[in-house]
């Protein structure tokens, strides 16, 4: 699975406060962010974004069983946002859960070219040897993405698998001319 990313395109749109502990998060510096954050939350402890944020934030330091609380949370307060639900559903995987599948499903329907998400589905349903699932997620990103690197290699490879060769051979050379050093690509050529 993808890494989770924190959905705000304007960081000028979150208070202050929150915009510096994205900054810190977008650092590494995640011990820095969370403590933030979770002032933040002293005050305002519903406050969505910083639920997610948190989550967002906890969820990169292992602790995925409190991320996805967090992550909950926020999305019992706003259920709208796609984002929200990508990175619940990553919590999910990290912990083998199923429900990692539902909020990937929100999340698209949702927000429909929401990039992240299709590629998630894909993973999750090769994970499960769901062949046809995978593909089509795989399509799906790089009908959105046409120059998606891992969705080329994932999808190559997994044609190749089941003999489609030509196919394969034409996603996979793509990858490559973008990323002439892409280990994965040139071996699954």
């Amino acid at each position: 699975m993808k890494p989770p990313h924190s959905l705000r395109k304007k960081p000028g749109a979150l208070p202050p406060e929150l915009a510096s502990g994205l900054q810190l998060y977008k650092m590494g510096l995640l011990q820095e962010a969370e403590r933030l954050f979770q002032t933040f939350l002293r005050n305002r402890p519903t406050h969505a974004d910083a639920l997610h944020l948190c989550g967002l934030t906890v969820h990169a330091q292992g602790r995925h069983q409190e991320a996805a609380h967090l992550i909950e949370r926020a999305i019992a307060r706003d259920a709208s946002r796609a984002t929200f639900h990508l990175n619940l559903a990553l919590c999910f995987a990290a912990l083998g859960q199923q429900a990692a599948l539902h909020h990937l499903q929100v999340a698209v329907k949702i927000q429909p070219d929401l990039v992240d998400a299709w590629f998630n589905l894909g993973v999750l349903h090769s994970q499960k040897q769901d062949h046809v699932a995978a593909a089509a997620n795989y399509r799906k990103v790089l009908a959105l993405a046409p120059d998606h690197l891992t969705a080329l290699n994932n999808l190559g490879e997994l044609l190749a698998r089941q003999g489609q060769h030509d196919e394969a051979a034409r996603l996979l050379s793509h990858a490559l001319i973008l990323s002439p050093d892409l280990t994965d690509a040139q071996y699954n050529l």
